[in-house]
């Protein structure tokens, strides 16, 4: 499991030849990640991704869905939603770790994956359909989650529940000719301003820190772009 080439070298170095952490020596996981030539002198470290640890998430999932018909069509309801009650991040290859980061970000998860995870997220739908026209809604919703670094105060320590609606519209105007339009982010729903514990941050020793293409928020999950709108033809032959 691997942070930078910076931090993760460090790691493996110091597993593989510090006798007191208990997880190096021949075969092991951190000097197998130390490349030698012929001659036994060390040329690189290998610093990629690899199987060395668990991540494991504990919850809940629940999809419910409903349909009725109205003004001579159909509309259906779609409701998709995930809890995590527990997330750990187990790993002994590189050092003694064991995390139990949920519903925070800035934390020590963040060494090893560089996301959050919500504890509660949803995604629900309402979609009318008829013979020619077929109209949808999309409701996302994210749960708030909190800084996970007790040991410094920063511009944002806990950012929001956060929800987008989605509105598109689809007609066909021939038998093989379709338009399709709408608006993502109908309300022009804004993310909040992390600053610098933004996990696109990270401190170099003996350095200052570096903005690595920050956008001052987390753009896996939060809509940067606010209100959009789009229109698409396409046409079967």
């Amino acid at each position: 499991i691997e942070t930078s080439p910076v931090t993760s070298g460090g790691r493996m170095m110091v597993g593989c030849y510090d006798p007191s952490r208990g997880i190096g020596g021949v075969d092991s996981a951190s000097c197998n990640s130390l490349i030698r030539d012929s001659n036994g002198r060390l040329t690189s470290v290998f610093t990629g991704y690899r199987n060395l640890g668990l991540h494991e998430l504990k919850g809940w999932d629940a999809n419910v869905s409903y349909g009725i018909e109205l003004f001579g069509g159909y509309l259906d309801f779609n409701y998709f939603a995930s809890k995590l009650t527990e997330r750990t991040i187990a790993d002994d290859s590189f050092g003694d770790t064991h995390f139990t980061c949920l519903g925070t970000f800035n934390d020590s998860c963040n060494l090893i994956l560089d996301f959050p995870v919500m504890d509660y997220k949803h995604r629900a739908t309402a979609h009318w359909s008829s013979e020619n026209i077929q109209v949808q809604l999309v409701w996302k919703h994210i749960s708030s989650i909190t800084d996970g670094d007790d040991s410094q105060v920063y511009f944002t320590e806990k950012l929001d529940s956060f929800s987008t609606v989605d509105l598109s519209l689809q007609f066909s105007i021939f038998q093989n000719m379709l338009v399709t339009g709408g608006v993502k982010n109908l309300f022009n729903k804004q993310p909040q301003a992390m600053g610098m514990n933004d996990i696109n941050y990270y401190n170099r020793t003996g350095e200052n820190v570096f903005q690595l293409g920050s956008s001052n928020t987390i753009p896996q999950y939060y809509d940067m772009f606010g209100r959009t709108f789009f229109l698409k033809l396409s046409s079967k032959f």
